[in-house]
């Protein structure tokens, strides 16, 4: 064996795992903004209401219901209508991240 080459082999392997970390990092940091800002999980059925934010149908189904005439964000506290809009973009991303074991 070259003298240096056991070295350099450990250097690529720590450089990769190295890179894995941040890879995984960065796609538990992106997956954090699917989050319903209600149940605090992740959507099993995403909308997006309209204060732009993503919910679980469910969650802020009830939110909606249960406010009367001064329907308000549960985020900003703004006031919004009770329109909700499937957010199928978001639900295959997550189903894709969750399926190749990217995200739990």
């Amino acid at each position: 064996m070259a003298p240096g080459k056991g070295e350099a082999g450990a250097e690529s392997t720590s450089e990769s795992e190295a890179a894995n970390k941040r890879r995984k990092s960065a796609i538990n940091e992106a997956v954090k903004e699917f989050i319903c800002p209600i149940s605090l999980e992740l959507p099993v059925e995403p909308v997006t209401a309209e204060d732009g934010r993503v919910y679980n149908r469910a969650d802020i189904k009830k939110h909606i219901d249960t406010a009367d005439d001064n329907l308000t964000s549960p985020v900003t506290g703004a006031p919004m209508g009770p329109t909700l809009v499937p957010a199928v973009q978001v639900q295959n991303t997550l189903h894709a991240l969750i399926e190749s074991g990217a995200v739990e």
